[in-house]
């Protein structure tokens, strides 16, 4: 099938594993599709957003307390993540403090994994920003309580890591300019 998103290009793409669902964001706005029906489930326009523009990563949750959720971030500079179901509503919509420049899901552990950048101006002073500049960090997802929990913080990249891929407790991150790498980390066992 074909979807049209207007006239303005699009930023990310993330699908589930089944590739029934898919979200898609524009500078504008972000939709969530079900490809089996065709159909668009629900549409976020950009002054619903926590940051200028709509989201230029975004990753699924399947299963686990969460079911079905989307979580998307970033944005022209933009430090915020926000978390929604299928169905449209919101479970968490929170400012990280730093750029999120690409995500991951830990959909066993409710975890969500962010790649972080520079920290806007307006963070400098601010130390849980300046913790998190140019990190991975793996937060624990707090329904109840609409919030995310920094519980992993990995540093390694002198430039900011660009993307990241996650499988099970592993997590693969590049980062390109001055340090070009590619870095493997293993998160802790949840049980130790």
């Amino acid at each position: 099938g074909r979807h049209s998103m207007g006239s303005s290009p699009i930023r990310a793409v993330a699908s589930t594993q089944d590739g029934d669902h898919y979200a898609v964001s524009t500078r504008f706005e972000c939709r969530i599709y079900n490809r089996s029906k065709g159909s668009s489930s629900w549409h976020m326009a950009r002054d619903e957003q926590t940051t200028e523009y709509a989201a230029t990563c975004a990753c699924w949750f399947e299963g686990g307390s969460l079911g079905m959720a989307v979580a998307i971030g970033g944005g022209s500079g933009g430090t915020s993540v926000l978390l929604r179901s299928v169905g449209g509503s919101v479970f968490i919509s929170e400012d990280t403090g730093c750029e999120v420049l690409a995500m991951s899901s830990l959909n066993h552990r409710d975890m969500l994994v962010v790649s972080h950048g520079d920290c806007p101006r307006s963070y400098c002073s601010w130390d849980a920003g300046s913790e998190m500049k140019r990190s991975i960090v793996a937060y624990t997802i707090h329904i109840g309580d609409g919030c995310l929990t920094p519980t992993y913080k990995m540093r390694g990249h002198s430039s900011c890591p660009i993307n990241l891929a996650t499988k099970r407790d592993e997590i693969v991150t590049a980062a390109s300019g001055d340090d070009d790498t590619i870095r493997y980390w293993t998160l802790p066992s949840p049980h130790t």
